[in-house]
């Protein structure tokens, strides 16, 4: 009676468990079921993007000429 080799046994163990991974990765719906397919964004879609808007008109008024500048101040201020 022949025993079988214990390490050859091992050896078809791992060489299954790296089989099986690679097999099943290379089908479609094993490929989405995990999530590993791309999804690119659609290039050619069109996005329409909100016009423009004025800001509140904060009562602004034209600087008068020869008026002191508002931001400038004096050392005592």
């Amino acid at each position: 009676m022949v025993r079988p080799n214990p390490s050859g046994r091992r050896l078809l163990t791992v060489l299954a468990m790296l089989a099986v991974p690679a097999l099943l990765g290379g089908c479609d719906s094993t490929r989405e079921a995990l999530g590993l397919n791309k999804k690119a964004p659609d290039e050619f879609a069109v996005v329409t993007k909100a016009p423009l808007a004025l800001p509140p008109e904060f009562g602004l008024r034209p600087p008068e000429p020869g008026a002191p500048r508002p931001q400038d101040r004096t050392a005592q201020d």
